[in-house]
């Protein structure tokens, strides 16, 4: 299953007026709401996807192995990388594996 996420977005200016003991508290809160969220989304779309294959609906899975290599040759994770840096790609990487 696919997760979207939902950004929290905080005004720089704002923020930094708060103490940083504020900042801690709603940064540890807005992350654990944001823990709760996926979770919940997950659990949707498990539900919507059973109801919908009730209803007839077929879903296609994709091998990943096989898409990665098609991206890769068409320099997709290159574009990529050299967009978003090294750093971030390691971070990706990191949860999504290998991506070359």
């Amino acid at each position: 299953m696919r997760l979207d996420g939902f950004f929290f977005a905080v005004n720089a200016r704002v923020w930094g007026r708060l103490s940083r003991q504020l900042q801690q508290v709603r940064a540890r809160n807005m992350n654990a709401a944001a823990v709760r969220q996926q979770a919940d989304l997950l659990a949707l779309n498990q539900t919507v996807a059973e109801r919908l294959k009730g209803h007839g609906m077929i879903f296609n899975r994709t091998e990943h192995a096989a898409f990665r290599a098609v991206l890769s040759k068409a320099g997709y994770y290159k574009q990529w990388k050299e967009t978003f840096g090294t750093a971030a790609w390691t971070l990706l990487e990191k949860y999504a594996g290998p991506l070359a």
